[in-house]
């Protein structure tokens, strides 16, 4: 199979989750995001506000949880279609949000920063693997950040399946996770 059929495949299997398994698996994932930066030390963390339709990680709680920090910010992007590119925003209690035509809750106020600014990105993925290969959702928007990013920002990807054994499909522009945080655990790809 290659990576298309796997992200339908398993974009499809997330979809079948009910309303209230899709909600608990969230909470759990979140519950370990937030675990996960408290016993570090991150001054800024990327993430992404979920795609509802696609039963995302809600990460909404993270974002709360940020917002209210006194030393972790939170930044949030807008997706440019044409280029595949995002433009990174710190956000701050009066931000506002608005979906894009595909769903994308995205900060219509905040602060401009870039990707060398961030310490940790919390990665939307549709599956991955033992070795931290993820599956996106073939727009390449995230390889093209990760590459603008700081080699010592850490890439977490958030997920609520596990882990397929490996995918074979790996291209030279993708980029490897250094952990996930699902609802069953923590994946470290470091060791």
């Amino acid at each position: 199979m290659n990576k298309k059929v796997l992200r339908d495949l398993f974009l499809e299997k997330r979809l079948t989750l009910t309303r209230d398994e899709h909600q608990h698996r969230s909470e759990l994932v979140c519950k370990r995001v937030l675990q996960f930066i408290s016993e570090s030390d991150f001054s800024s963390v990327h993430l992404f506000l979920p795609i509802e339709k696609f039963k995302e990680v809600n990460t909404w709680p993270i974002y709360k949880f940020l917002i209210d920090s006194s030393t972790t910010y939170p930044v949030t992007s807008i997706c440019d279609f044409g280029t595949k590119s995002l433009t990174h925003f710190k956000c701050e209690n009066s931000t506002q949000f608005k979906r894009n035509k595909y769903g994308i809750p995205e900060p219509q106020n905040g602060l401009a920063t870039t990707a060398v600014n961030i310490d940790l990105i919390l990665t939307p993925l549709i599956s991955f693997d033992r070795a931290g290969n993820r599956i996106g959702y073939g727009g390449g928007f995230y390889d093209i950040f990760l590459n603008e990013c700081s080699p010592r920002a850490k890439k977490v990807g958030l997920a609520i399946t596990p882990p397929l054994d490996n995918i074979d499909y790996v291209e030279e522009h993708d980029h490897q996770l250094d952990f996930c945080l699902t609802h069953h655990g923590l994946y470290n790809f470091l060791n």
